[in-house]
């Protein structure tokens, strides 16, 4: 189980970053938007494969994501924080650099160690890059895909993609948005985009 926030006018699943964007865009319960409220509850995170469509779940949320901050250490197991530096869609191997998604006083006490700012990050996440190691790894042919499509639909929800438009969707500008990379044996079965606020 995971802790959650939701959003009762949109009926959304959010998690702590983007509660502070909706309920100022006024995303609040009953009819009064000026009260700005939302209420936690815990949800179970699905790893379910949805085959159309937008994914159920919490918005902008992966289905593998990682419950609080990433790892900073890679291995050929789990899910983890990175950039895609490129793909190449015929070999299909991609090369990345691993970085740390921090969120809550990770990502405060990281971002104060950066910027002696003590008033915490915007939308309460820091990414980190301490390491700019490229790592080339081999993604199957049927890895799951999964892309935010905000300047398509104006929507942060993820949504089923294919890897076969990974590589126009990388050169059309996405490629330094954060990508939570799942692996197994050290081979990437699935690819989700982070929504960034």
């Amino acid at each position: 189980m995971s802790r959650q926030i939701v959003c009762p006018k949109c009926r959304r699943l959010l998690g702590p970053a983007l509660a502070v964007l909706l309920v100022s865009a006024g995303c609040s319960s009953g009819g009064d938007d000026s009260a700005g409220s939302v209420t936690s509850t815990s949800v179970a995170q699905t790893t379910a494969e949805p085959t159309t469509g937008v994914m159920d779940g919490p918005l902008g949320a992966c289905p593998n994501l990682p419950t609080g901050s990433s790892s900073a250490d890679f291995s050929d197991d789990g899910t983890f924080a990175v950039t895609i530096e490129s793909f190449d869609g015929v070999e299909k191997t991609a090369s990345v650099d691993v970085v740390q998604w921090l969120i809550g006083q990770d990502a405060a006490d990281a971002y104060e160690a950066d910027t002696g700012d003590d008033q915490g990050p915007p939308n309460d996440y820091y990414v980190l890059n301490e390491n700019p190691q490229l790592r080339e790894v081999s993604v199957t042919d049927d890895a799951v895909v999964r892309l935010v499509r905000l300047s398509v639909d104006g929507s942060a929800d993820v949504s089923v993609g294919t890897l076969a438009e990974l590589p126009d969707y990388l050169v059309e500008g996405f490629s330094s948005t954060i990508w939570w990379a799942t692996l197994t044996d050290g081979v990437v079965v699935e690819l989700c985009e982070q929504y960034v606020p």
